[in-house]
């Protein structure tokens, strides 16, 4: 895959810009890829050459990077999609990130030589190498010479809330994305971890719950950067899968013909229509079945009881009636 890069002279200034997973530098230069931070899996240097591995396990090379001359060593610059600037300092303790307002910053004029290699501004370069890094001087360069300022920028900006959250249709996983590199922390609505995942390089993740979240729950997500910033939470509703619980007929009441009152399991009625009666979830639609037929249904109330005759009368003979519940969401009760 290529890559844009961008490479400004030290000494003429002049910026040539390739596409490319390799290039090769003429003399110390400013080399600028349009990278985030998070891209940035490692940094090595192999002899005069600059290897930067991506958290793809793609590499792009920069030969020559570490040849200096009396204009110094060259410079590495991440731009980020939001125009963003940093420069990358590489060291044995890991790699750092300093925020600059503009390469303008990395062009100006030595100020003083050490050795007869030039002394740029936070930084004093081409003085050695350490294993499996840049090496990279900075501070006091003794000899009289001045201190240079070596603070190190902290990344302060918080990650955006996760977008394109989505559950999978059991409740068990939420797929989504968020800043590339970012931890992204799943939460019920007390606050308590359901899961954790880190994002990929294109910010994609795919997250595992637990318990699964299957009955219409709202869950927050949030992303946490690897500067240990944490961005505002997205919130997203669960599927409700869970069915109601199974229903029974709490009654049956004759009220029509000579003999009335309650009807007994198994007993014998001249009414052709007895009411029915139970209780259920409010909101839940209650259907009654003869011998697996639907006879008629009715919705339970606020108050979560229950009533209804049959829409078709009852014929003579045995009549087995069963009951089940439907919530607002599909979910039919056993």
């Amino acid at each position: 895959m290529s890559y844009q890069i961008d490479v400004i002279s030290k000494m003429t200034r002049v910026s040539s810009t390739q596409n490319a997973n390799s290039i090769s530098l003429n003399s110390p230069s400013i080399v600028k890829l349009h990278l985030s931070r998070t891209d940035i899996a490692s940094l090595a240097r192999d002899k005069n050459d600059m290897v930067i591995t991506l958290q793809s396990g793609e590499k792009i090379v920069v030969k020559n990077f570490y040849v200096t001359n009396e204009l110094g060593t060259s410079q590495l610059v991440l731009e980020d999609n939001h125009g963003a600037l940093w420069w990358v300092e590489s060291s044995a303790t890991g790699t750092e990130y300093k925020s600059i307002a503009s390469i303008d910053e990395l062009l100006a004029t030595p100020a003083e030589s050490h050795d007869g290699v030039a002394a740029w501004p936070w930084i004093l370069g081409g003085l050695g190498a350490v294993a499996g890094g840049v090496a990279i001087a900075a501070g006091s360069s003794g000899g009289g010479h001045g201190g240079s300022d070596n603070d190190t920028s902290v990344d302060t900006t918080a990650p955006d809330a996760p977008g394109n959250l989505k559950f999978s249709p059991d409740g068990s996983t939420l797929t989504g994305t968020a800043e590339p590199g970012s931890t992204v922390t799943v939460t019920d609505k007390d606050g308590n971890a359901l899961g954790t995942a880190r994002t990929g390089p294109d910010g994609s993740f795919t997250l595992t719950l637990e318990p699964p979240q299957k009955n219409g729950e709202t869950v927050d997500a949030s992303a946490t950067d690897p500067s240990n910033n944490t961005g505002p939470s997205a919130s997203v509703t669960a599927p409700d899968i869970t069915p109601p619980a199974t229903p029974s007929i709490g009654a049956a009441t004759d009220d029509a013909g000579s003999e009335t009152g309650t009807l007994t399991n198994g007993q014998s009625t001249d009414d052709t229509t007895p009411t029915l009666s139970g209780t259920g979830n409010a909101g839940d639609v209650i259907t009654v079945y003869d011998n697996g037929t639907a006879i008629g249904s009715t919705t339970v109330g606020s108050d979560g009881s229950w009533s209804m005759a049959p829409s078709t009368p009852l014929g003579e003979g045995n009549h087995a009636l069963t009951v089940t519940a439907t919530d607002p969401t599909g979910n039919t009760s056993a």
